[in-house]
């Protein structure tokens, strides 16, 4: 599913794996306007890309939460995806950052 531009209805091209990357490295950074950075970029990240993301991002123990506040406003649907969902927990638990999951379970 394309993620659509927020000002128009046209569709944005899926993220190449080499953009990707470029999230995943803003995310590592824990730059404070990760989300201005990620709209930028005027991409939209498929299912397989969102999981690889966080599945990265798990084995690295960095946290997910600016890039799941992103997905949220950017793709709904997805951070309603059980997969998705799982592997936020994961993260978080990872972490041991419990207190930081029940906010964001209690929007699903």
């Amino acid at each position: 599913m394309a993620i659509r531009n927020l000002c128009s209805n046209t569709p944005r091209p899926h993220a190449t794996s080499e953009q990707v990357s470029q999230i995943i490295a803003l995310i590592r950074e824990g730059v404070d306007d990760l989300g201005c950075k990620l709209n930028s970029m005027n991409v939209s990240l498929s299912d397989a890309s969102v999981v690889d993301i966080f599945q990265i991002l798990a084995n690295e123990r960095v946290s997910a939460l600016k890039f799941f506040d992103w997905l949220k406003g950017s793709d709904p649907h997805l951070c309603c995806d059980p997969d998705i969902a799982s592997l936020f927990v994961s993260n978080y638990g990872l972490l041991g950052n419990y207190e930081a999951m029940v906010p964001i379970l209690s929007e699903l």
